[in-house]
Formats: structure tokens, sequence, C-alpha cells
């Protein structure tokens, strides 16, 4: 013990990239980030440490912590300044659309330039992982590893090794960078399934493939962009972008034609920095180190870059991110082959000068208005809301009787969408008959997040399937999601009587809905009370609340509700 002491002492001491008085942010395990003061530096067995005082309080961590960050020199500040205040007034579009100088300056706060930093020495791969591994980097990777990394994804472990996520991201890139800017999909034996903006809601995934059944030959996936950025609650998975790329990622290694990924507007790496801790970056930089997190950033970046924009499903439907280009809207010569064209890598452009820009930058930004024509959009910047003769033209044109895009929460257009997981724009017109078996309008806005942002009750989730006769829609609640995504996570039965499930979301869900429907309600109790003593069965009530409310599954959840809040007999 004392010789291993005093080789210790004698290890070259830290140098520390602090002084006393200068300026730091710090953002504590806890808390919000602070502006703090460097009020002491002392080395301890060569070790650095600082003190650190701000109006908040007092505190002494090591130089080399990751929640250290240097503030920028002087002439750096003005250029940060000027960013963030853009930052305020900038729309959605173009926020992140910084020059080379402020992106240096937006680097440095995020402190990849932070002084005195070391090079991270790699994690190594867990067991279970390092034979994953050499089948990634093998090209031999089975529909069992995938299910293997869903499964890992889906039951709450920890984030996945760097090492591995990195084979995931860079094996997917080389196979999406093949694939054409405009995908040509035909419904397979079974059915394809299309999903919308999920936004790190890893619930709602869970949900829909658990319900409808995993990635195969016969059951086809194409997720219709947005999977990156903000994220649900907390209880409800939090930040969770990373493990659906995993986990689609897998699928995509084992099987490439069972699943599909078209580029939305936060496929973007210019754009994850705006929501910071919230954003693509944030949940990097909070599951990974420093020197990982700068390799995922980069690998996720470029995958982006290859992404195809667009899909047409059975020769029948365009499926987008965001909308139709404006340089599409009177133009005689439009086609299809306009986005075929389109070269990688693709970047999503700053404005819109040019033919090829219009068509990317819209393709991910554009939204459906109801009037004709092309107008502004309320997003700011370049984006642009095209009108139902734009959409009617073009689908007429290209032969095809539906555009199916995401983008937007439902309801912008029409209060009858609101809470939806799902909104129809753009009426049929008299002069295009709509052939495709389902369709309720020209345009179908998809959004799959339930509860978007963790919002309780805010809104449902949505997914549209293709098959032999046409498609249909499937609408999910949160709770739903939530209850799937909690089973993934346990072996122990789910008990609606227990479940963390039934202390708020449902539970407010399903008296809302009564007190809403009450009426209609107390006339089925009256219909089926024969005796008129205003008893009913159990079996009978159940009966009566499934034909107003169908929703709702009465047999499983809905009596605890009512179990719970039921005044005592007095017997």
């Amino acid at each position: 013990m004392v010789a291993n002491k005093r080789l210790r002492l004698q290890e070259p001491a830290e140098e520390c990239p602090y002084e006393v008085g200068s300026r730091v942010v710090f953002t504590p395990p806890r808390g919000p980030a602070r502006l703090c003061t460097v009020s002491s530096v002392t080395s301890d067995l060569g070790r650095c440490h600082i003190g650190l005082q701000s109006e908040e309080g007092s505190w002494c961590v090591p130089s080399c912590s990751s929640g250290l960050k240097k503030v920028l020199l002087p002439q750096d500040k003005a250029v940060l300044r000027r960013l963030l205040q853009g930052l305020e007034a900038k729309s959605e579009s173009d926020a992140l659309r910084f020059s080379s100088k402020q992106r240096k300056a937006f680097e440095a706060l995020r402190g990849t330039e932070r002084p005195g930093s070391k090079q991270a020495v790699p994690r190594p791969v867990p067991t279970p992982w390092s034979t994953l591994l050499s089948h990634i980097t093998a090209g031999t990777m089975t529909w069992e590893d995938a299910h293997s990394v869903f499964q890992s994804c889906s039951n709450g472990e920890n984030p996945l090794p760097c090492s591995l996520l990195l084979a995931l991201v860079r094996a997917g890139k080389e196979l999406v960078r093949w694939e054409p800017m405009l995908l040509r999909l035909s419904v397979p034996a079974g059915r394809l399934v299309i999903l919308g903006d999920t936004h790190g809601h890893l619930k709602d995934v869970v949900h829909i493939w658990k319900t409808e059944g995993l990635p195969s030959k016969d059951l086809v996936y194409l997720f219709n962009g947005d999977i990156c950025d903000r994220g649900d609650s907390e209880r409800r998975g939090g930040q969770r972008a990373l493990q659906i790329w995993a986990s689609v990622l897998a699928y995509k290694i084992a099987a490439p034609e069972c699943i599909y990924v078209t580029r939305g507007n936060h496929e973007d790496r210019d754009y994850w920095p705006q929501y910071g801790a919230t954003g693509f970056s944030g949940e990097i930089e909070a599951k990974y180190d420093r020197s990982e997190a700068d390799d995922l950033l980069d690998a996720f970046g470029e995958l982006c870059d290859q992404l195809p924009l667009a899909a047409v499903v059975q020769e029948q439907c365009l499926v987008l991110h965001g909308g139709l280009p404006r340089c599409w809207a009177d133009d005689p010569s439009r086609s299809l082959q306009d986005l075929e064209a389109l070269e990688r890598p693709l970047c999503i452009p700053e404005n819109v000068d040019g033919r090829q820009k219009q068509l990317i930058y819209d393709a991910t930004w554009a939204d459906p208005q109801k009037e004709n024509g092309l107008g502004p959009n309320d997003r700011g910047g370049e984006a642009i809301s095209f009108g139902p003769d734009v959409t009617c033209s073009v689908l007429k044109s290209f032969g095809l009787q539906l555009l199916l895009r995401s983008h937007e929460l439902p309801g912008r257009g029409s209060e009858e969408f609101k809470g939806r997981g799902f909104e129809w724009w753009h009426a049929c017109e008299d002069e295009m008959e709509v052939l495709l078996k389902g369709a309720k309008g020209l345009c179908l806005s998809l959004f799959t997040a339930s509860d978007y942002c963790g919002c309780l009750e805010g809104n449902s989730g949505a997914r549209v399937i293709f098959d032999g006769d046409g498609f249909h829609i499937v609408e999910h609640q949160g709770w739903e999601a939530e209850h799937a995504f909690l089973q993934s996570q346990t072996e122990k039965p789910f008990d609606p009587a227990e479940g963390m499930l039934f202390e708020g979301p449902l539970e407010r869900s399903v008296i809302e809905a009564v007190v809403e429907r009450k009426h209609e309600l107390l006339a089925e109790f009256m219909a089926s009370d024969a005796p008129k003593d205003w008893l009913l069965p159990l079996e009978s009530w159940q009966a009566c609340c499934h034909r107003v409310l169908p929703q709702i599954p009465w047999q499983d959840h809905g009596f605890h509700v009512f179990a719970r809040h039921a005044p005592p007999s007095g017997d």
C-alpha cells in the first residue's frame, strides 16, 4: 500500500486549463447550466480540481469534468450573441443555418474545442454484443441478431455500446446510399405499414411492432422521416431516438427489403443542436462521452445525407415528409424523375435558389393549406404551403391518387382532427376520381408519436396500412403504447390495479370521455335496466359502456377506474 502511494505521488501533475478568475459554463449532474467564476485551482495527487462560484452556489469539480465548458473568447462572444438572438427571431426552418464562423462559436460553447480534454478510451463491447459486432462488420447479420438489438432497446437497458451503434449506422449508410432517391415500393404478400413522425417516442414503435408484427418480407415498414429530436415524457422512456434508429437499422441490415426510411426535416445534422438537451445532439451527448458523441453525430449526419427523399407505393401513393415542391406547381415538364435525379450526399439547403434546392427543401418542409395556389407558411423563413389545386394537378400529371405526408400534428386544418393521429386535406374534386380505396381526400397527414412530447392525453398516434384491397388507418392512444412499452421491460404480468398506467393518463381519459357522453351512457343503462331498480350486472354495464365508448377496453381496464372512485357501499 505504501509503495503504491509513493508511486502515485510521483506522477506528473495534470495541467489545468483554467485560471482563477476565468469564466466557465458548468452543468451539474442535476440541474441547468450555470455561468460560474473559477475561484480556486488545486492539485491533489496529480489531479487538478477547480472551485466554482456562482449566484446559485459553489462547487469543487475535476478540471476534466464533462460538465465544464470554457466560456468563449471575447472576439467570439459577439458572434455567439448574434447567433442566439437570431435563434429567438428566426423561424424553425432557418434557425440553424449558420455560417462557418458561427458554427465554430457554437461548437466551442458545446465543448468540442474544450482545452485540455483527453481522448476517451473506447469502452469494450460486452460479451453478448461482441459476436453481433462481428456479424455486422462481416455482413452476416441475421434476423435473430436484429431482434436481439430491438429487445435490448425496448426493455429499458442502457444505451448500446458506442462501437456497436457506430457499426449499425455505418453499415446502414452503405445500404441506403445505393437505394434510389425515389423508392418504388409494392405491397408484399402481406402488408406495408407507414409511420409518420416518431420524434424519439420509442413506446409507439414498440406498440406498433408488437401489434402488427416485426419487420419481415411479408410485413414491410416505411418510416416517413422525423425519427430524430424531441422525445417523450420520462415515465414513458424520455428521449429514445437512438433506440429507434438502432432497431430500424438492425432490421435494415439483416433484411434490407423489410424496412425503409425517407428523410424528414429533422434528419439534418445542422438542425439537431437547436433543441439543446431535448434534441438529437443532446440525447447523444447525454448518453455517451465527448469523443463517442462526436463520432456518433458525424456518423448519423452522414447517414441522414444518404436517405431517400420520397417513395411511391403501389404506383398510387406519393410519400413525402413535408409536401409538394413549389417548382411543380405550374410546370408542365414536372416529373418524378426530378426526385430520382438528385445526387447524394444530399444536404437540406439553407435557401431555395434554384430548382434542385426547392425540390429538397419543400419535400421536407412544406405544408398543405386550404386555399388554392402557393402561400406563405406559419413556420416562416423559406417554407411554403400548397393548396388543393396544386395537389390535384400534380397527382393527375403523375398518374397517382394520394399524397401521404407527415411533418405536423393533425388539427391545424380542421377541428375534427384535433387530438387525432391523422388529418385529411384537399377534398376530392369532381374532375378527379380517387381510385385508391380508403381515401377521403387527396392529401393525408400522418403522425405516429402519441401524446407528443410527453403531453398526456394530447393526441393519438396513427399508422397507414396498405394491403391488397387499398389501405386503412389505425390509431392508438398514448396509454396503449405505454402499456406495450412497460410490458416490454418486465416479465411480470401487467396488473391493471397496480400498473403505473392507471395512476393518471388512462384514468383521466376514461373519466373525461364518460362525462362527455354521459347522456348517451345513461340512456343505455336505463334501456338495459329491465326491473327498473337502478342496478345492472357487471357484464351488462360493460356492454353498455362499450356500445357508447368502444375505444375503451372496459372489460380489462375501465371497471378498475370506477372501482377506485366509487363511493363506499355502506354495507
